[in-house]
């Protein structure tokens, strides 16, 4: 029995076809992750192109926020980011601005960024669909003054100040302070106080420069890590 090329060719193409339709029976994902929804069921017959599952990819967690127009200067891409959910109270998860958008809402002024974490997938994965609150290290202080925001007097083009004892913790001093990032209470100093300085905490409102003091109660200007 003879068998031409052609034979040989078109049986080769006919395998090869066959083994393709086998490795088409079975369905791979681009990508590990969690199957997160099922659109199919067993035995059913599915069409090319036809959606069979939802699968999603948690290792890495990318959340979309706004900010105010007022503070997107303060930020560059690459900077810390904090993360807490109210599922894990007491814990923050650490991540980095990835994005910052360079079109803001003309509506409400604001720009729109994506943030990236890493999901730890242990006791406390971050899953999607969780209310998450973020925060962003616009600026790190390793050693800095922090005062609360009720010691802050001011003064119609004088800026802010305070009162401090002297050396000889006899005399009220008026000291002009240059204010840095504020915090949830108070703010950054970061000019006019250096730790050590005695602050008058009490009655600083009935003092002026020179008044007389008597201190009481020592409590020295500190850094705060």
């Amino acid at each position: 029995m003879q068998v031409s090329r052609a034979d040989i060719a078109a049986a080769e193409a006919a395998v090869a076809l066959a083994e393709e339709r086998l490795r088409n029976t079975v369905i791979r994902a681009p990508f590990a992750g969690i199957l997160t929804e099922r659109l199919i069921d067993l035995g059913q017959r599915v069409r090319p192109g036809e959606p069979l599952f939802t699968l999603i990819d948690i290792s890495r967690v990318k959340i979309r926020s706004h900010v105010p127009s007022s503070a997107v200067g303060l930020l560059r891409e690459g900077q810390q980011a904090l993360l807490s959910v109210d599922t894990y109270p007491g814990q923050e998860f650490p991540g980095r601005l990835a994005h910052i958008g360079k079109a803001g809402d003309v509506q409400n002024r604001t720009f729109p960024i994506e943030v990236l974490f890493e999901n730890p997938q242990a006791a406390t994965p971050l899953l999607p669909g969780m209310f998450a609150r973020i925060r962003i290290v616009v600026e790190h202080f390793p050693r800095a003054i922090f005062l609360p925001v009720e010691l802050l007097q001011q003064a119609e083009g004088e800026g802010y100040f305070v009162y401090t004892a002297d050396q000889t913790r006899n005399r009220a001093v008026k000291r002009h302070v240059v204010l840095g990032p504020s915090l949830e209470e108070g703010y950054i100093i970061r000019q006019g106080l250096q730790a050590g300085d005695l602050l008058i905490v009490e009655g600083y409102d009935l003092v002026s420069d020179g008044t007389p003091i008597s201190i009481q109660n020592l409590q020295a200007a500190a850094s705060r890590e």
